[in-house]
């Protein structure tokens, strides 16, 4: 016959009053925030103003303006849909910076929207806020990219090049590996072929 395991509740003092129970519920909420947080499960609405587009790389050379009017127009009529990609890029003891890791194109139609209406609803945008270094937000830019269509074979290799300029990568060949690492062979010839010319 087994028996069920008691839990442990946590230690508190002999005299427990309501000010010590609201601490530890509260304790254990900035934890699970942090948590949640970490694994870009949580949502946050950043002003727009604190957000960096240049702080990385980015990958895109071509604006397809009927697609981003598109995408404006979208978000102006329902609200954002997708939460843009951003990571802390300020010290600890500077006002808080973000650098933008994906969603460019989201970020420029709010801002624009809320540059013509003053509307205060588009003065903020919804992101996942994530710890990034820049390897790892170049990385996670172009697997959102991957996804989406529309990146070029010789705009890869543009972006693969000025991730290594930037001290990103060690080599072209890491790069990739990073980057690219589930693209077939033969793609990953074809961007070493590009960077190299």
């Amino acid at each position: 016959m087994t028996t069920a395991k008691k839990l442990k509740s946590p230690k508190m003092s002999g005299t427990t009053t309501s000010r010590d129970v609201e601490s530890l519920i509260n304790q254990g909420r900035a934890e699970g925030e942090d948590r949640l947080r970490q694994a870009g499960l949580l949502l946050e609405e950043i002003d727009i103003d604190q957000i960096d587009e240049e702080h990385f790389v980015r990958d895109r050379i071509a604006h397809d303006e009927d697609a981003f009017h598109e995408l404006r127009s979208s978000i102006y009529a329902s609200g954002q849909k997708t939460p843009i990609e951003v990571t802390v890029i300020s010290d600890p003891d500077e006002p808080l910076r973000y650098g933008l890791v994906s969603g460019w194109r989201r970020l420029h139609a709010i801002r624009e929207i809320f540059c013509e209406t003053r509307d205060p609803g588009f003065a903020t945008i919804n992101a996942r806020v994530l710890q990034h270094d820049v390897s790892s937000a170049l990385v996670a830019l172009a697997i959102e990219n991957e996804v989406r269509k529309g990146i070029s074979p010789f705009e890869r290799a543009l972006f693969i090049r000025r991730t290594v300029e930037a001290g990103a990568f060690a080599s072209v060949d890491q790069a990739i590996l990073s980057m690219y690492g589930q693209a077939s062979a033969a793609k990953q010839s074809k961007i070493r072929t590009l960077v190299r010319l």
